[in-house]
């Protein structure tokens, strides 16, 4: 096909629409809200458009994590130092918890309460914990941690039932050798705290809590 004809079809407001509506279901689809959508035709979204733009031409060097932070949901949480963690477990009411998140193998650090907002980055592959964490620490963030993992569980209790959440910034040495991270999930429709193993491939539906720094 001629350029001339390529460039009269891509004109046509039926690509137009079809590419908007593929972007918005995308969108949705990685947990984003109206308002992150709106957010793209605005002069906040204009870097993103651009990076969108860069790896449609073939710029392959952009990470993908790059166009994620406007549309991976964040929430603001109050964080009770004063409570332990057999506290915070307990706040969640989940149906079933892992036996060894405990004290003893999780501590908990600070004073009294503040609030700290969290983002659930999602990238839609298979990513190992040492790629997702390199990915965060390259966009300013760092893996969040259990206390903050157990509160999302208290706060935000349905958020589990959509897709696994991993707190990559806890952790716990299994007699085995093995280093566990702390996850909410969800089986059979029962909400559950559990340990997973760091060294693992996390699957394309997974979201991985993190903390600007």
């Amino acid at each position: 096909m001629a350029k001339k004809d390529v460039s009269t079809i891509i004109s046509g407001m039926g690509v137009a629409l079809a590419l908007v509506e593929g972007l918005v279901k995308r969108v949705r689809r990685a947990g984003g809200s109206d308002e992150d959508i709106h957010r793209m035709v605005t002069d906040e979204g204009s870097t993103t458009m651009d990076q969108i733009a860069a790896l449609i031409v073939g710029q392959r060097e952009v990470a993908v994590v790059a166009i994620l932070p406007p549309v991976c949901p964040t929430y603001s949480l109050t964080i009770d130092h004063d409570q332990t963690l057999a506290q915070m477990v307990a706040a969640a009411g989940y149906d079933a918890v892992n036996s060894d998140i405990t004290a003893g193998h999780f501590s908990v650090k600070g004073e009294g309460k503040c609030e700290v907002e969290v983002t659930l980055f999602h990238f839609d592959q298979v990513m190992t914990s040492k790629e997702v964490i390199a990915e965060l620490d390259r966009v300013g963030y760092r893996p969040g941690k259990i206390e903050e993992l157990l509160v999302l569980g208290v706060e935000q209790p349905e958020v589990q039932r959509q897709f696994p959440v991993i707190a990559l910034g806890s952790g716990w040495r299994h007699p085995c050798g093995r280093r566990c991270v702390p996850f909410l999930s969800v089986w059979r429709g029962r909400r559950l705290l559990g340990l997973v193993w760091f060294g693992r491939g996390w699957p394309a539906l997974c979201r991985f809590l993190a903390v600007r720094k």
